[in-house]
């Protein structure tokens, strides 16, 4: 269970062998929206989501197990009395629409929800809920309503923005400037143009992923005549090495293939040890 301090809202999450406990918490049974997440058969690939509402979420999830598929739930409603059908309603819509942006999973959902009907206050009550449940969802392991992260524009010299997206560069020797992404928080999002190479000079653990990638059109034979594929689209990888052995096309440690994007020749690792150098870990620090 997670909530923000001074927030009505409260998300409540589990996976599918938790559900009976779940449903009986006294939270799942007013009105909310849920989401149904179903991983897929690969463990990196993209999972699918079913996204709905109801006026007692716990009645239609118990539903939902009969008819649906899904791996993990989240239930997300409020501390008091004030969201109504019209507030879930509008969240349905909207979840719905952030998700389809953000591009992170395959809704699963018939057709998309439009309503709206709601007074501009309570639009706006309802797009703050929103940005609450932005923060909370990648906690109990939903970042599947995560946007893209853009590249980063601020200085370099811009320490607390430098931490927060770090730019990234892989350059292997025999093709450098393959690819760009962005850090943050584990997470790198490789960047739409970014290159990776045809061939494969040992085992990949990720080639499922990889393939998942090129069947799913965001990694397409390059169009300027190279022998490399190109990322149509911005990508994000749950870590260096998984989007470095996609790229390289073979096992690689991503901390090392990595480096700023600053001129600097720096590793990611390099970069990262140098932040833990300055942590200071003592007991006495006055």
């Amino acid at each position: 269970m997670a909530e923000v301090m001074n927030w009505t809202g409260q998300v409540l999450a589990a996976p599918r062998s938790s559900l009976a406990t779940l449903l009986n918490r006294d939270e799942a049974r007013k009105p909310g929206v849920y989401l149904l997440l179903e991983d897929d058969a690969e463990q990196f690939a993209k999972p699918k989501i079913y996204i709905g509402e109801s006026d007692n979420v716990a009645g239609r999830i118990k539903m939902h197990d009969y008819d649906k598929d899904f791996d993990r739930a989240c239930i997300v409603t409020s501390k008091d009395a004030n969201l109504t059908k019209g507030h879930v309603l509008y969240l349905e819509s909207r979840l719905m629409e952030i998700a389809k942006a953000a591009g992170r999973a395959t809704i699963v959902n018939a057709k998309a929800s439009d309503n709206r009907s709601l007074p501009e206050s309570d639009r706006a009550d309802m797009e703050y809920f929103i940005q609450q449940l932005d923060i909370v969802l990648p906690i109990v392991a939903f970042d599947v309503l995560r946007s893209r992260l853009e590249p980063l524009r601020s200085s370099a010299t811009d320490q607390q923005a430098t931490r927060a997206s770090t730019p990234l560069i892989l350059s292997p020797r025999q093709a450098p400037g393959l690819a760009k992404a962005v850090e943050s928080d584990g997470e790198v999002t490789v960047l739409a143009g970014s290159k990776a190479l045809q061939e494969q000079y040992s085992q990949n653990a990720y080639a499922a992923l990889r393939r998942q990638l090129i069947d799913d059109g965001r990694l397409t034979p390059s169009d300027d005549g190279s022998n490399y594929l190109m990322f149509t689209q911005d990508v994000a990888f749950k870590s260096p090495s998984a989007a470095a052995s996609v790229i390289l096309n073979r096992n690689s440690n991503g901390r090392w293939e990595w480096k700023l994007d600053d001129g600097s020749g720096r590793t990611l690792k390099e970069y990262q040890d140098a932040q833990l150098a300055e942590v200071d870990v003592s007991d006495d620090q006055s």
